[in-house]
């Protein structure tokens, strides 16, 4: 059975709106022990870089993407496409329960 990951998080936009720029994407970050675990469950260095895909659920919501490394900080970022922020009412700095699996 595969281990499920779970995470409470903020959702957060990057890079933000204003000053010209119409606004990026959404996202959680892992944070650093729950990256360690994840690299450790897939089988990776602790400073390897690369994407890892998964299965997500954020309330009654699934669906399959990858975890984005994040050069320089080496957590990863879960993106929340706007069609999954619609489903569950999410907006930018909603503190949000994810689970997932390494798919």
């Amino acid at each position: 059975m595969k281990k499920v990951f779970k995470l409470k998080g903020q959702l957060f936009q990057y890079p933000k709106a204003g000053a010209g720029v119409r606004g990026g994407w959404f996202f959680i970050d892992t944070g650093k022990k729950l990256t360690q675990s994840i690299k450790k469950e897939a089988g990776m260095e602790p400073d390897q870089f690369k994407y890892l895909m998964c299965k997500f659920t954020i309330g009654k919501t699934s669906w399959k993407a990858k975890l984005h490394p994040i050069s320089g900080k080496g957590n990863f970022w879960i993106v929340v496409s706007g069609t999954i922020r619609k489903k569950e009412e999410l907006a930018d700095g909603d503190m949000v329960k994810i689970e997932f699996t390494l798919a």
